[in-house]
């Protein structure tokens, strides 16, 4: 429901699994180690998706933002229980 960018997700990863979130690759290594075209296609490049129809038919989702989904799929809140 609410569009994230890929560098977006780290710190909400790593708060949802009690862990460093890490740092992002440099994409002139991610070129260099799987070559410039399998590195734009399958790692840097990046699509805006919504799900527009679904919010239009009333559709509600379960967990409004990716740091909710990560609680809830490994089982941890806010408060680090």
């Amino acid at each position: 429901p609410e569009p994230i960018r890929p560098r977006d997700c780290g710190a909400p990863r790593g708060a949802a699994l009690s862990r460093p979130s890490g740092r992002p690759a440099p994409a002139f290594a991610l070129r260099a180690l799987l070559g410039a075209e399998q590195a734009d296609g399958m790692l840097l490049a990046g699509q805006r998706v919504r799900a527009a129809v679904r919010e239009r038919l009333g559709h509600a989702y379960r967990d409004p933002d990716l740091r909710s989904a990560l609680e809830r799929l490994f089982g941890r809140t806010r408060d680090g229980a």
